[in-house]
């Protein structure tokens, strides 16, 4: 188990107690004995620097050392939770070392104390002195008891940490820390095999292992990299993981009693040779063995296996163990070990070993940004129908809908099209696109109005989001029945064709970005699919789009996927019809999700956006609320009709108190079961819907009591993003959703915009002035940088310019590429 940092800092870093090294001496800790003696002492520490406690414990004495600490700000925990909500999950963790005569057994305990009196919220299993290494240090933590789930309550105002020993003997005690409980992650060297070849270190191979990329396979799951096990049977991967030796070390501490697993992707290469059906005496073998300090000797602690058939060839599987049996004190390195005896050529891709429930196919900390692929241009050559009209010409580049509150009102139409619109230019010289001009004529795509299934637009946005730290993009999906209706009425499936297109690019070798859908089933349950009255026949529906859909994602090394399961998030979860009378509840989506199951093999992890229940089967939750009045520059649609901006001010707090509370209730719920369900935090840039009229429909009330309709939210100076972001992080969840990547019509975008001094002319060895760059890469920018602090990685030189005029440049020197304006 890794030992956190200080709750909210996101970090995963290790939390010393108050004098948790003893180099203060015994200073706030108290001690007791059964025969009334006081039997620690603070001496030098055996095999480590610093100091220690030890003590030499007369036969039948029993010994307590513990440490209280007030909850108070910068302690540990800042302060109980409110009354109804789940207080922070704690563990404690120290290191003993015995002496030859230690025997005995010996545990901790974590104790919190309030008003109700104590409560013991976390324990060690007892250690006996003969599953002990004399002579050697030996890492002990505490797991959640019972009925507490390890959580501080509501009264708590003290912590206790506390070692207790029935022993006698020679015993010392070093390096005690507390702090959120997290599963822990080994770190696995050259865990993706990039630069990795046979006898160079890190893993050992035998049976002719090799390396890639080749010819055939240039590219593994994660980086270009991987392995290669040959077809003669016996083929072996394997590296030996310590898991830390002395207080201080960096290596994770994974204590008695735990459980752990292991992870890692393969890959079966086309020509296998496998038969229709699998066969059980053809495997590929993942195994975690855990290697004693004191005999050598090894015991087989987790094992996963899998069986492919010959419709599994050219498709990506993440392996994963099981755990078999808990690690036994002493045990001190894991030996992670893959075996091949499928009798054909296996690659493997991006190993991962640690607690169970500490690993999932990913890097621990992943940020997506959710991306539209609703625009059209008439300059893309891909566009290969002639629509008459310029709603259908230019899509969503497109807006001449009146707001719902003044049907009258032209104020908020743009028109791009300049067949049918003599303005259709604006100002800057660029189309007038769907995209509001609140704050400038520029707010712009960089790059034109361009079409969302151009596969060169498409390269840039992935390689633009992964110079950023992005690992994924989550595509706002409409589904395939509205597409094939689209088809059949002779119009183009726009939102279909581009998701296509993006997930052929994702594929191509050069990218690790993982695509997951936000999947709208609105398209059935607002009778934009013709020939579904009943509910029966729109939950139908939605279950042939996600058969659909997994069956497009099958093997495809680009698909999201946690824990093996193909990942889709749902936009309104739970959305009725117009009447109101037919809703999606919980028990269709497990109808759902089932008879997905059943009819592809594929295990969806559905993320909601409205909490789910317990034991639903929506396992991820996420909230959607970008927008609400006290965050907006105008709380009335007569000032945002006027551009007048409603007086007073909304004030920054608001919009603070607003995504604390946001962040807060999707964490409160994963805490419910940290061992599957997955919180998935949303940030956003900014918000403003006057571009589209507001979609005209009522979306809020304003502070006059009549439909607000448009939402433009106040940026606050830029402090906006900030706001929201540090709100996500200090939430403590591992995946952070920005919404969104390309989003112009409601100005959430990241994606880099217009400015017309973007590409100078320039002195010789300078580029654009502070001003140009931040407007063009502003957002951009600011993701990267929070990006590289939430992982934890350094943040690098940017790239953004030389991506994005990379992309520019070819657009007008080939003709093959499109330049959009």
């Amino acid at each position: 188990m890794v030992l956190a940092g200080p709750l909210g800092a996101g970090q995963g870093s290790s939390a010393s107690l108050p004098n948790g090294d003893f180099e203060a001496g015994l200073a706030g800790w108290a001690q007791s004995a059964s025969n009334g003696s006081s039997p620690f002492a603070a001496v030098p520490s055996p095999g480590a620097s610093g100091g220690s406690a030890a003590a030499d414990l007369p036969p039948g004495v029993t010994a307590v050392l513990e440490l209280p600490v007030p909850l108070a700000p910068g302690e540990i925990v800042e302060s109980a939770p409110p009354p109804g909500r789940p207080g922070p999950k704690l563990e404690f963790g120290l290191w003993v070392w015995p002496a030859p005569n230690f025997s005995g057994g010996l545990w901790l305990e974590l104790e919190a104390v309030g008003a109700s009196g104590a409560t013991l919220l976390a324990e060690s299993p007892r250690v006996e002195a003969f599953e002990l290494v004399p002579g050697r240090w030996t890492y002990l933590a505490t797991l959640p008891t019972p009925g507490t789930d390890g959580r501080v309550q509501s009264d708590t105002t003290e912590l206790r940490y506390r070692l207790r020993t029935e022993a006698s003997g020679g015993l010392w005690v070093d390096g005690a820390q507390a702090g959120p409980f997290e599963y822990a992650a080994c770190d696995v060297d050259a865990a993706s095999f990039e630069d990795w070849q046979p006898g160079s270190g890190a893993w050992t191979a035998s049976g002719g292992v090799t390396s890639g990329p080749t010819a055939l396979a240039p590219h593994g799951y994660y980086g270009p990299g991987f392995a290669q096990l040959p077809a003669a049977g016996g083929a072996e991967l394997s590296q030996l993981v310590q898991l830390g030796g002395v207080p201080g070390a960096s290596a994770p501490r994974i204590g008695p009693g735990r459980e752990v697993e292991a992870g890692i992707w393969l890959h079966l290469p086309n020509g296998s040779g496998l038969g229709v059906e699998p066969d059980p005496q053809l495997s590929a073998e993942l195994q975690v063995w855990a290697r004693s300090a004191r005999s050598g000797s090894e015991r087989l602690v987790a094992r996963g296996s899998w069986t492919p058939a010959v419709q599994h060839e050219g498709h990506w599987r993440f392996l994963q163990t099981s755990p078999l049996q808990t690690l036994a004190p002493g045990e001190e390195a894991l030996r992670l070990a893959l075996v091949n005896d499928l009798g054909t050529e296996l690659v493997a891709d991006f190993a991962q070993l640690g607690e169970l429930h500490g690993i999932d196919g990913n890097p621990r900390r992943r940020v997506g940004a959710n991306y539209v692929g609703h625009f059209r241009s008439p300059s893309f050559p891909g566009a290969w129908s002639d629509p008459s009209g310029p709603a259908e010409r230019w899509r969503n580049w497109h807006w001449t809908v009146p707001p719902a509150c003044d049907s009258g009102f032209n104020g908020f139409f743009h028109e791009p099209d300049c067949t049918t619109n003599p303005d259709c230019m604006r100002s800057n010289g660029r189309r007038d696109v769907a995209a509001s001009t609140w704050s400038g004529e520029d707010q712009l795509p960089l790059v034109g109005a361009y079409d969302s299934r151009d596969p060169e637009v498409l390269r840039y946005h992935l390689d633009l989001a992964a110079a950023a730290g992005l690992d994924h993009f989550v595509y706002d999906y409409l589904g395939h029945a509205i597409a094939v209706q689209s088809l059949t009425a002779g119009s183009e499936a726009l939102n279909e064709e581009c998701w296509e297109a993006l997930v052929e690019t994702a594929e191509a070798p050069g990218t690790d970005l993982k695509l997951a859908v936000m999947y709208e089933p609105k398209v059935h349950f607002l009778n934009w699919v013709a020939g579904q009255p009943t509910k029966a026949d729109k939950v139908a529906g939605i279950t042939a789009d996600l058969v659909h859909h997994a069956r497009f994602l099958e093997g495809k090394r680009c698909a999201l996927r946690r824990d093996g399961r193909l990942v889709v998030f749902v936009f309104r979860s739970g959305i009725c019809d117009p009447s109101g009378s037919q809703c999606l509840e919980e028990s269709d989506w497990s109808a759902i999700h089932g008879a997905v199951l059943q009819a592809t093999g594929e295990d969806l992890l559905l993320v909601a956006d409205s909490q789910p229940g317990p034991g639903s089967v929506l396992q991820g939750f996420t909230r959607w609320q970008l927008a609400q009045r006290d965050t907006l520059t105008f709380r009335t649609f007569a000032d945002a009709r006027a551009g007048t901006p409603t007086l007073p001010a909304p004030t920054l707090w608001s919009l603070e108190s607003h995504a604390a509370g946001l962040t807060q209730s999707v964490s409160d719920w994963a805490a419910g079961d940290d061992t599957q369900r997955l919180a998935v935090q949303t940030v956003w840039p900014g918000f403003d819907d006057s571009g589209v009229g507001g979609w005209g429909v009522q979306n809020l009330l304003g502070e006059d009591g009549l439909p607000l309709c448009v939402r433009v939210a106040e940026d606050f100076d830029g402090a906006f993003y900030v706001a929201t972001v540090d709100a996500a992080i200090e939430s403590g969840a591992d995946w952070i959703q920005v919404a969104s990547w390309n989003d112009w019509n409601e100005q959430t975008r990241i994606e880099p915009a217009w400015h017309a001094d973007h590409l100078g002319p320039f002195p010789i060895g300078s580029g654009p002035p502070a001003g140009v760059h931040q407007h063009v890469f502003g957002r951009l920018e600011e993701t990267r940088q929070w990006i590289a602090v939430f992982k934890g990685e350094p943040s690098g030189a940017s790239l953004f310019r030389r991506i994005a005029n990379q992309y520019m440049s070819r657009a007008r020197r080939l003709p093959a590429v499109t330049e959009y304006d």
